[in-house]
């Protein structure tokens, strides 16, 4: 959560884990070829009003990683409804799936003056 310019910003993450197999992996590289990489990529933020707790803004991670200005469904009124888009985890505000699937959502303060992977040495079997 963060504070700024009379607004309220909480950001939804996750751990995302990409699964690479290349032939051309170097020695050094073969743990990341074979076991994966681990990133924590924001998919949501949320922006309000922090008079009036109303929503001022929405945005999520589109395709190539661009901000976008989220304006999609919500299931039961609140929470947003994205679906994957790219390979690499980015989302889309429009579109159908048949995959649904909720986010076990755990509160962490991300400190301003600690890496965000601090948060997977919290929780290390998000990405073991």
């Amino acid at each position: 959560m963060d504070k700024a310019g009379g607004r309220t910003s909480i950001t939804l993450s996750d751990t995302v884990q990409q699964r690479r197999r290349s032939a051309r992996a170097k020695p050094v590289d073969i743990d990341v070829a074979v076991r994966g990489v681990t990133d924590i990529e924001w998919i949501y933020i949320v922006e309000l009003n922090a008079a009036t707790g109303e929503i001022a803004r929405e945005t999520y991670q589109g395709p190539n990683h661009r901000t976008t200005d989220f304006t999609g469904k919500k299931i039961g009124g609140h929470n947003p409804l994205l679906r994957v888009a790219t390979k690499n985890g980015n989302f889309e505000h429009r579109g159908e799936t048949a995959v649904a699937a909720g986010i076990d959502a755990a509160a962490v303060r991300l400190h301003r003056r600690r890496a965000r992977e601090t948060i997977m040495d919290a929780i290390p079997c998000r990405y073991r």
